[in-house]
């Protein structure tokens, strides 16, 4: 499910004019601990999930509705939206 998440987080990104983002490994020691408690695939937007969910206490798997399984572009791209509209105030 990653790779159908990495897909549909760059098409989204494209429609907003981004063209990069940071990937992060849960499994990383390094990674921060506060992250670990997000399953696997989540996308953050300022550390806010696209849909609206919390972290949970462990590393874990997410699902979501829908035909992959994962986040759709739609949600994501208006999240992202609405957060440069709010960084530019």
């Amino acid at each position: 499910m990653a790779d159908a998440a990495r897909s549909v987080l760059r098409q989204a990104l494209a429609e907003c004019g981004i063209t990069d983002y940071e990937e992060i490994d849960l499994l990383d020691p390094a990674t921060d601990v506060e992250l670990q408690g997000w399953g696997s695939p989540t996308i953050l937007v300022n550390g806010k999930d696209v849909t609206g969910k919390s972290s949970g206490d462990a590393i874990g798997c997410r699902v979501y509705r829908g035909q992959d399984r994962v986040p759709d572009r739609g949600t994501i791209s208006a999240v992202v939206r609405a957060e440069i509209a709010a960084q530019r105030g």
